[in-house]
């Protein structure tokens, strides 16, 4: 998906327009850091990338793919710091590139467990830390409590946002239906006589005496004593709202989305660091534009892999650009990882352990948490340390998630309690 600013205006107002306020736990006085979720959706093969498993029997990883008659098509493991990573300039070139010039700034966490095969799953793991239906995403519970005095709390450009109660600070990328006829006047469709028109277009001074009217019946009823609680407070979720949906509008002129033909996942990277950097949000999904779930064909991977780190170098150097990186958080997820051998349509099947990255604000830059076996096992880790350690716990998601939410500034005790948090990276 490649948003565009109308869209970006669309769906923000869209949600604005229809869903309830937030009623949330207030954070800490401390400020919030921005946080970044970029998804790769369907399960990456991190063998192709910061858990490289080299010339192991029982691996088939991107060795399989050289090509014995090109000297150019060469794997090597480099290191940066603790993170050792398996590079193919000719494959992946991008891949090293991003960890040259940012494993300052970058951590990775190793064997990371799941507990699921399953894409719904674990996707809802890894994007609340949990397994409540309900529950919102990292990214809209961080939202939630960084204050109201941003338009939006978290935009969605990925389709994987889960807003839970919390519609009303967030937006998706886009919006299709009619609602886009409410909220955007220079959208036409053709009528009975082939003329395209908005029929719910309203004028100006038409739109303004339905403000006044419904400002005036909203005073009324806040007025009548006899109104239950609950509409009154629905009362006040529909102005916030508002308020939210014109403060959106008289934002949208810093938003500045190239439409030139960009790769769709730059696009999306540089449309963020552009809704961070003029604050019109707190938090933004991001997911990559690919179908990492190679049942077949596996060797895309090399492809996706060189694409989504070519993708976060330039993220990266946006918001660095507009002066925040050190207030934003970027954490690279995806829902499972893939099977360590290879299946006989050359693909792969689901692997319920899996890897995050993490980079930005505060990271411990060159830091590698948890690990895997020869087997592509996650192996015990102490949670302070984040070392592999005999008698240690298994890393499970909800700890990288937990200690993704305390990083950027929230109450964990407060918002997940009993969840320990993995450190380490921060």
């Amino acid at each position: 998906m490649k948003p565009t600013r109308r869209q970006l205006l669309l769906g923000s107002t869209a949600a604005a327009l229809t869903g309830p306020l937030l009623a949330s736990r207030a954070a800490s006085d401390r400020p919030m850091k921005n946080l970044i979720v970029v998804v790769a959706d369907g399960g990456w093969d991190l063998t192709f990338s910061f858990d490289p498993k080299p010339d192991l029997e029982g691996i088939e990883g991107p060795y399989v793919d050289l090509d014995p008659e090109d000297p150019q098509d060469v794997e090597e493991i480099r290191r940066w710091g603790e993170i050792t990573v398996t590079c193919n300039d000719l494959r992946r070139r991008q891949v090293g590139q991003f960890f040259e010039e940012w494993s300052q700034r970058t951590a990775v966490v190793r064997g990371m467990w799941v507990g699921s095969v399953s894409h719904w799953i674990g996707r809802r793991r890894v994007l609340t830390g949990g397994d409540d239906l309900d529950a919102p995403d990292l990214a809209t519970r961080v939202a939630s409590l960084s204050g109201h005095e941003r338009p939006l709390g978290v935009v969605d450009l990925s389709g994987h946002g889960r807003f839970a109660n919390f519609s009303a600070l967030s937006a998706r990328g886009g919006a299709r239906g009619q609602l886009t006829q409410l909220v955007d006047p220079t959208q036409r469709w053709p009528m009975g006589d082939g003329t395209p028109r908005n029929p719910l277009e309203v004028s100006v001074g038409e739109q303004a005496a339905m403000d006044r009217w419904l400002a005036s019946r909203a005073l009324r009823q806040r007025q009548d004593r006899a109104m239950d609680p609950g509409r009154i407070e629905a009362l006040l979720q529909r102005d916030e709202a508002r308020r939210r949906a014109r403060a959106l509008v008289e934002h949208s002129s810093a938003l500045q989305l190239s439409e030139d033909g960009d790769d769709p996942l730059n696009s999306q990277v540089k449309f963020a660091a552009s809704l961070l950097t003029n604050e019109i949000c707190h938090t933004v999904l991001i997911d990559t534009g690919n179908n990492w779930d190679t049942h077949s064909s596996h060797h895309f991977q090399h492809g996706y892999h060189d694409q989504l780190f070519g993708s976060l170098s330039q993220l990266l150097h946006h918001l660095q650009g507009g002066g925040i990186l050190d207030h934003t958080l970027v954490a690279v997820i995806s829902e499972m990882a893939r099977t360590p051998v290879r299946n006989a349509d050359g693909g792969t099947e689901h692997w319920p352990y899996t890897g995050v990255l993490l980079a930005g604000a505060g990271v411990r830059g060159g830091r590698v948490c948890g690990g895997t076996d020869d087997r592509m096992i996650g192996v015990p880790v102490d949670l302070d340390t984040g070392l592999p350690a005999t008698g240690g716990t298994l890393l499970e998601y909800s700890h990288v998630m937990a200690g993704i939410l305390e990083h950027v500034g929230v109450d964990i005790a407060q918002e997940i309690p009993g969840i320990p948090p993995l450190h380490g990276w921060s």
